[in-house]
Formats: C-alpha cells, structure tokens, sequence
C-alpha cells in the first residue's frame, strides 16, 4: 500500500499484516484480529476484540512483547 505524504510529496510505503482468530462455545464466543504495520521506520499494532456471544463480557488487557530484531529483544537500550 503505498500512501502519499503531503507536506513534501514523498512517497511513504506501508506494509500491513492482518491476524483473525474466532473461537464459540455454545453461547460465548469472540473474535481477535490484530494488524501489524509497518511505516517508514515505525511498528504499529492494533489489536481489536470483539464479542460474538449473547452475554457481555470482560477481560483484563495484556499483550506479550515478544518482539525481536536480528534476535535481540526490543527493550531498553535497544538501538
């Protein structure tokens, strides 16, 4: 996908990878979909969640940073 940027007409590429995951079980169930983007230089996540039950629900939010680079871990002092 290619975007253009305005301010000086540069050409900026994004590249985006789309994860889908849905789970039932009887009346519950959910769907997770998460988008990994890349633009220039920087990692966008998104993570949406989505109830596919008849009852509400709720969950605590975690994400695990699992990332790694040339097999060293994104984290402080990471360059």
């Amino acid at each position: 996908q290619e975007n253009s940027n305005n301010s000086n007409d540069a050409a900026v590429v994004s590249t985006t990878i789309h994860l889908e995951h849905e789970a039932r079980l009887r009346n519950v169930g959910y769907k997770i979909q998460k988008d990994i983007s890349l633009v220039d230089n920087i990692l966008f996540v998104t993570t949406t969640l989505t109830n596919l039950g008849d009852e509400a629900f709720s969950t605590v939010w975690y994400s695990h940073n699992f990332f790694h680079c040339n097999g060293i871990a994104i984290g402080p002092g990471y360059s």
